[in-house]
């Protein structure tokens, strides 16, 4: 894709990245990230009343609102092509490769799931992603690294690698389960320019090793609570009295 050869990828990356919402603290994995698509993250607003009291609503992100800069570029037809061969990469993956067949159906139970009851709103491209994440600023870094981690709420992850590093820049897997207990290191993966690494990363423990240079990631994946969030039908209307008001400030659900 003519987008992200080595020749282009700086432009479109920072044209994406720049339209993204920025977390709040996501330098605590060695890096800017900017965040696309729906999350449940906890916040006042919007939210929905019942009898237990108020609750967070799924939302997309402020950036991913209808109209938006960041949805209009992203709905692109170079992106939504682009998304769409991840999405089949992952199937592949999953359909031929994983080993745990009942797991790896299990999460082919779970895509196809996500296309059913998340709103289009809410996911990426038409895909089963609900969430993207556009990781660093294609900066020129040294010594940069991303602390070992597992992301607990990702059902299936697909990552996407862009950059040139004069050095390191490799994903590092460990055998442990946490920070605590790494383990020993099992796989050192080689950066490589368009690279798609696909797995569980809510259990897998990895990394990213010491670069100099270029480097930087999109991040495509599933969060658990905003599947299971639509699978409930009550919820789901509160949501969608959420987005017939046209997505507003302040909203509560009841």
């Amino acid at each position: 894709m003519k987008y992200f050869l080595e020749c282009s990828f700086i432009s479109t990356f920072e044209s994406i990245q720049k339209t993204g919402t920025y977390i709040n603290g996501s330098t605590q994995r060695g890096l800017s990230m900017y965040t696309y698509g729906s999350t449940l993250g906890r916040t006042n607003y919007p939210c929905y009343y019942d009898k237990d009291g108020y609750h967070t609503l799924v939302r997309p992100y402020a950036c991913f609102k209808p109209n938006s800069p960041a949805r209009k570029l992203l709905d692109h037809v170079w992106f939504t092509n682009f998304v769409e061969h991840v999405e089949k990469e992952v199937v592949f993956f999953l359909r031929t490769c994983y080993p745990d067949k009942k797991k790896a159906k299990m999460t082919l139970f779970y895509m196809s799931l996500a296309k059913k009851v998340i709103p289009s709103d809410c996911r990426i491209c038409g895909s089963c992603f609900n969430h993207m994440t556009v990781l660093g600023k294609c900066e020129y870094k040294e010594g940069a690294c991303i602390k070992a981690h597992t992301d607990e709420l990702d059902i299936i992850t697909a990552l996407f690698h862009v950059g040139k590093p004069e050095s390191g820049g490799g994903t590092l897997y460990y055998s442990g389960s946490s920070t605590k207990k790494m383990g020993e290191l099992i796989h050192n993966i080689a950066f490589e320019h368009g690279r798609l690494q696909i797995g569980f990363f809510d259990t897998t423990l990895h990394a990213a090793e010491a670069w100099v240079g270029i480097r930087g990631g999109i991040n495509f994946n599933i969060k658990k609570n905003v599947l299971k969030f639509f699978q409930n039908k009550t919820l789901k209307r509160y949501y969608l009295q959420y987005k017939n008001a046209g997505f507003p400030e302040n909203f509560v659900a009841s």
